[in-house]
């Protein structure tokens, strides 16, 4: 195998200072909240998958939980009204519109 002349070694050495600097990734050293969007599509990701695993594992009547978060989600989508939305906002979650600018840059937030 021939070895690396030090021109290409300086090339993988800057790319990986590159992947390391905090300027390569914006959010590497700034944590944004997450948004109650955000918070939603995790918790229905969450109930889909736990009822499937349990109808699978404990009880094929696990699954009508599977249905009903689907059908959640369809009325969600209709109507555009959300409990699960409403109870995020009530415990202080913050909207999208309040933690980004419209270019998707994250707000400075004072915490």
């Amino acid at each position: 195998m021939p070895k690396a002349t030090s021109a290409e070694r300086g090339v993988r050495e800057s790319r990986a200072l590159a992947l390391r600097s905090p300027d390569a990734n914006p959010r590497a050293e700034t944590s944004v909240p997450w948004s109650a969007e955000r918070w939603g599509r995790f918790l229905a990701g969450c109930s889909v998958l736990g009822f499937s695993i349990l109808g699978l594992a404990v009880h094929p009547y696990f699954l009508a939980g599977t249905l009903l978060a689907a059908a959640n989600l369809i009325v969600t989508s209709l109507t555009d009204r959300c409990p699960l939305r409403a109870l995020l906002l009530r415990m202080g979650v913050k909207e999208r519109e309040d933690l980004y600018l419209p270019g998707g840059r994250p707000r400075d937030l004072v915490r």
